[in-house]
């Protein structure tokens, strides 16, 4: 009776209708950090975006988590009357309650405790998939909790009243948990054998043991940010694979086919010019032959700054606005409606500049800042620039040469026409590249708060007499008479090997 069940069962899945075929990505942006909140206790549709979080508290090789939420005391469903008798029986009565150690900062239970417990030991074998724009995302999971109310306000509340009813004289000794008052009586003393190795493996494996090391790891504290905030949409965006190489093209040509497609033949034209090895390789018709992100990428890299009318004509006809604009928020940052090249894509981690041996993430950070500030007015100064990345003079120079141009007696602005109609015309990416830019703002002041934007160590000192010295002058020259002057003072400056050179520096006449 079950063969042919089985048999129609089979031919049912081989029939099964194959709906659409969605390339699949790993995203590692947010790897050993990205854990799954459950709450088996809360409907599905009554969810914590509109509550309000006192306290946030953290154990991460724990894979603990507590979250204090304030109880609205104001709402028809509350019973003030029972929140009062909760907070006197935890707090204890006016009288006797210590101001510094309260439970409830009001007379009544005005907050609710959460705490996670851990759901499965192991979740590498779990992943959290996203589906943007027809591609899936994965990007694995380090832990899967379960987030449920605390109770341990009974727990202290028993735990007062048992002390209250010691200072009224009271009987408590029948409670096991808590000790009576001190009694005499014999006490025998014994010593304890010398432990062996065995047995201290054992007990530091007991549960007892786990569980005491575990109450003593302290909480550390941590933040809540809402849904819809920069900060959540920026590690949103973790969550989406950044590079989206089409790593299929092996599969379906042969080795030389997808060797000429991975790397080029450079043309003769390109042989002579200048530019990084990577540029010349990447000829405008073998871009055409290679998947769109990396077309987009290989062009933005050589642009450094686009109008997007601009970039559409360098691809393929057949390629909708649509998807370039999608795929361009993978390479590019959005400044005054114009795509800028990230900085993280120029300057990766582990490089370093070629004149200065200044680290990559140093010039990603500073070129951030320089991009954002264009985002916000239209003039940059040099010396601006210089003041707030503490960077060599060369480097300062290299990252506005990259996107701007000097204008005399102005400073620096964008060597493109800001273009707002692009905006318009995609206001959802754009709004989301705000968010992103907002967040950035705060990334980068708080990490010029902490260590700023200099140089190594060891050469910060000269580095930083360098530097103000070149940015003074530069300033004062480059922006005022243009870039010669400059160069040609601290060549004569710091050409000289004996003697005394003296260096008049005048203000700038105008400061932007």
């Amino acid at each position: 009776m079950q063969a042919p069940l089985i048999k129609k069962e089979k031919d049912a899945d081989e029939d099964d209708e194959v709906v659409s075929e969605l390339p699949v990505f790993l995203s590692k942006g947010l790897q050993d950090k990205l854990w799954v909140l459950q709450y088996p206790v809360r409907p599905a549709h009554m969810t914590y975006d509109h509550a309000h979080f006192l306290e946030a508290q953290l154990k991460p090789t724990q894979h603990q988590l507590q979250l204090s939420l304030e109880v609205d005391t104001n709402s028809s469903s509350y019973d003030s009357s029972k929140g009062e008798q909760i907070a006197l029986n935890v707090d204890g009565s006016r009288l006797t309650r210590d101001q510094n150690d309260l439970y409830y900062s009001s007379s009544v239970m005005d907050r609710q405790k959460l705490r996670s417990t851990l759901v499965t030991p192991s979740s590498r074998r779990y992943c959290v998939g996203v589906v943007s724009d027809g591609e899936l995302h994965l990007s694995p999971v380090d832990a899967v909790v379960a987030l449920r109310p605390s109770f341990d306000y009974l727990d202290r509340g028993d735990k007062k009243g048992r002390q209250e009813a010691r200072e009224l004289g009271e009987d408590v000794s029948g409670d096991e948990d808590e000790p009576d008052a001190p009694s005499q009586e014999r006490v025998t003393v014994k010593f304890a054998r010398p432990e062996s190795d065995k047995a201290k493996q054992a007990r530091e494996k007991s549960y007892h043991y786990l569980k005491k090391r575990q109450d003593e790891l302290p909480w550390l504290p941590t933040t809540v940010h809402k849904r819809n905030s920069a900060s959540s949409e920026s590690e949103w965006q973790k969550l989406l694979c950044t590079r989206t190489e089409d790593l299929s093209l092996s599969a379906t040509v042969d080795l030389n086919t997808y060797r000429h497609r991975l790397l080029p033949e450079p043309e003769p034209e390109d042989a002579t010019s200048s530019g990084s090895r990577d540029e010349l390789r990447m000829a405008l018709r073998a871009l055409r032959t290679l998947p769109l992100a990396d077309q987009i990428r290989a062009l933005m890299i050589r642009l450094k700054i686009s109008q997007f009318s601009s970039l559409l004509p360098l691809l393929p006809r057949a390629t909708p606005a649509a998807d370039v604009a999608r795929v361009l928020q993978q390479t590019a940052q959005l400044v005054r409606g114009l795509w800028v090249v990230r900085s993280d894509v120029l300057y990766p981690k582990g490089s370093q500049a070629p004149r200065t041996g200044v680290s990559g993430e140093l010039l990603a950070r500073a070129r951030d800042w320089m991009l954002y500030q264009f985002t916000q007015k239209s003039f940059l100064s040099r010396s601006e620039l210089a003041e707030a990345t503490r960077l060599p003079n060369d480097d300062v120079t290299e990252l506005l040469q990259q996107v701007a141009e000097l204008v005399a007696d102005r400073g620096w602005r964008l060597r493109l026409k800001p273009d707002p109609q692009h905006e318009r015309s995609y206001p959802e990416i754009a709004q989301r590249q705000h968010m992103l830019w907002e967040a950035k703002h705060q990334q980068l002041m708080k990490a010029f708060k902490e260590g700023g934007a200099g140089g190594s160590p060891s050469k910060s000192r000269r580095r930083r007499q360098r530097s103000h010295r070149d940015s003074v002058s530069a300033s004062s020259d480059n922006e005022s008479s243009g870039e010669g002057g400059s160069r040609g003072k601290h060549r004569r400056a710091s050409g000289s090997a004996t003697g005394t050179v003296k260096v008049k520096v005048e203000p700038p006449e105008s400061k932007s």
